[in-house]
């Protein structure tokens, strides 16, 4: 049996992502125990097939920090000993505690690498983030494999934290494949044959680490190309939202 750490996946998309691996999982009839928000604890109860889980319940004290420390120094360790568990996986950057089963973690914070980030933050934030990365470093002698979404992570990561014993694997987001099959068949094939103007779509929030003025310089680098005067950038943005005026005015 497999243990599956999905209790710090907390935002609209890491716990959209907690429920589709849930239903995956389940569906294909794997021997995994979960470990869960109390929202996605609910949520995995209303479902027609049965899922393997624990709830980490509300705690009240020290926000993420403290639901971090109960489940990696009671929770885990509690399963450990009373499931046969053969494997641990951790969604979300930590694992503070040192175990004799494979362990792997998934490493999505850009913060934990990224100096050009981490250095402008102030007070709290700062603060914040420089613990995250203090129980970041804690964590490397306890992971057999650390995996992280992009090659631009595993950079930065080797270059920061070069004394890693284990192994870093890079496992970049799919393509959803509803929307392979979409653009494969006839109409949609027949349908692009006709479009003579391409937009650029980059449905994301902002935040700095979301690199949205990439899409900038792409469009500058084509902007009087006759090669490319049929494509279209549109940028969405709420104005109000920290750093989106100045994202405006680049």
């Amino acid at each position: 049996m497999k243990l599956i750490n999905l209790s710090n996946q907390i935002g609209a998309g890491p716990s959209n992502i907690s429920r589709v691996l849930i239903r995956e999982i389940a569906e294909r009839n794997l021997s995994v125990f979960f470990v869960l928000t109390p929202e996605n604890a609910e949520w995995a109860k209303k479902q027609p097939f049965q899922v393997k889980s624990i709830s980490t319940g509300p705690i009240h004290f020290m926000g993420g920090l403290g639901r971090l420390l109960v489940v990696n120094f009671i929770l885990i360790p509690f399963l450990l000993i009373t499931k046969p568990i053969t494997g641990l996986i951790c969604f979300g950057n930590f694992l503070l505690i040192p175990t004799k089963i494979k362990t792997v973690v998934l490493m999505h914070h850009p913060y934990l690498v990224d100096d050009v980030l981490f250095m402008p933050l102030r007070g709290f934030r700062k603060i914040s983030e420089t613990i995250k990365r203090i129980l970041f470093r804690i964590s490397l002698h306890n992971i057999d494999t650390l995996v992280v979404q992009s090659f631009y992570m595993k950079d930065f990561f080797n270059k920061k934290y070069n004394n890693f014993n284990g192994v870093i694997e890079v496992h970049q987001n799919p393509i959803s494949p509803v929307f392979k099959d979409c653009v494969k068949t006839p109409p949609c094939i027949e349908r692009r044959k006709k479009i003579r103007t391409k937009r650029v779509l980059y449905p994301s929030r902002y935040y700095p680490h979301k690199n949205h003025s990439f899409l900038l310089d792409v469009a500058r680098n084509f902007k009087g190309s006759r090669r490319h005067n049929n494509i279209e950038f549109v940028v969405t943005l709420n104005s109000s939202l920290s750093g989106v005026k100045n994202f405006l005015e680049i």
